[in-house]
């Protein structure tokens, strides 16, 4: 009898072994489908987010087109604009008495100083002679 026992033990024991892998098998199963939806809800995620901000970026795009739109509606015409300008310039153009320089002539020969160039002897050694002379044919004064 204790031999019938034992293999009776055995053969219950088998049997759990054998469903024990069929569910492990089937658990590993239920991991895999698990993590599946998971990566499935996050991608699902995701594509939502992105299609939400297409259309924020698209209304946006909307709204500052409308708004400058009314901003370049509300600009001064340019008729009026031409005109101050034309004033302004008018009104800085006029020679200024106090300011000779803005007289000059250029169809003029511009008359030399005598002491047109005055230079230290430091400065002396530094500077291109050729530049000095065109200098001097074109009035320059330097300091």
């Amino acid at each position: 009898m204790a031999a019938a026992k034992a293999r009776a033990e055995a053969e219950a024991a088998k049997t759990r072994a054998t469903f024990s892998r069929k569910e492990m098998d089937i658990k590993i199963e239920k991991a895999c489908l698990e993590a599946e939806l998971d990566v499935l809800q996050q991608e699902k995620e995701a594509e939502a987010a992105i299609a939400k901000a297409v259309v924020m970026e698209a209304a946006a795009d909307e709204l500052c087109s409308q708004r400058s739109l009314k901003d370049f509606q509300s600009l001064p015409s340019s008729e009026g604009s031409h005109e101050k300008v034309s004033e302004y310039v008018a009104k800085h153009i006029k020679v200024d008495d106090n300011h000779p320089d803005e007289q000059f002539d250029s169809s003029q020969q511009p008359q030399q100083p005598s002491n047109l160039l005055t230079l230290d002897e430091e400065h002396y050694s530094s500077l291109n002679l050729g530049q000095v002379q065109s200098n001097m044919d074109h009035g320059i004064q330097q300091h």
